[in-house]
């Protein structure tokens, strides 16, 4: 089975990609460098196809849009997200959408109100250093720990 994980983003978006319980690409989609939202927008629906006809996986995963202080986001993000259920479904790919704190728990990050974003990104950074003993971004961190939780939810590891 092959599954490839995100954390999208409308910039840079984090991904993995696992084959059976092994971990076997990760890396980041970069995007920042467009002039403007739309080509930033484009840049990223075309990579992440690429990466769902690269690798044919089985299932996809990725972090459902959470609300930001930017409606702006907010709706990019949106847009994203339904960008990405059309490209799996089209090519007869399952996908699992989980909840920041929802993969968060699975896999035993500590999350809650207090703690800020810093430090959740750097919990991701140093969980998949113990696991993997790989450096990666926080953005590539949080894709590795979204995969890990759809095999720890799916008991396959």
């Amino acid at each position: 089975m092959k599954i490839l994980s995100l954390d999208q983003s409308s910039r840079f978006t984090g991904y993995a990609v696992y084959e059976d319980t092994d971990l076997i690409k990760w890396g980041l989609i970069d995007t920042h460098h467009y002039s403007s939202s739309e080509n930033r927008y484009n840049a990223m629906c075309v990579a992440i196809d690429k990466l769902l006809i690269d690798y044919k996986p089985d299932v996809v995963v990725f972090e459902d849009v959470s609300m930001r202080q930017s409606i702006k986001t907010l709706i990019q993000l949106s847009r994203l997200q339904g960008s990405i259920i059309y490209m799996a479904t089209s090519k007869g790919i399952e996908y699992r959408i989980y909840a920041p704190t929802q993969w968060r728990g699975i896999i035993g990050l500590k999350q809650g109100s207090k703690i800020k974003r810093p430090e959740l990104k750097k919990e991701a950074i140093d969980f998949v250093k113990q696991i993997y003993e790989i450096d990666i971004n926080d953005d590539t961190a949080e894709g590795v720990c979204i995969g890990l939780a759809y095999l720890y939810d799916e008991n396959l590891i």
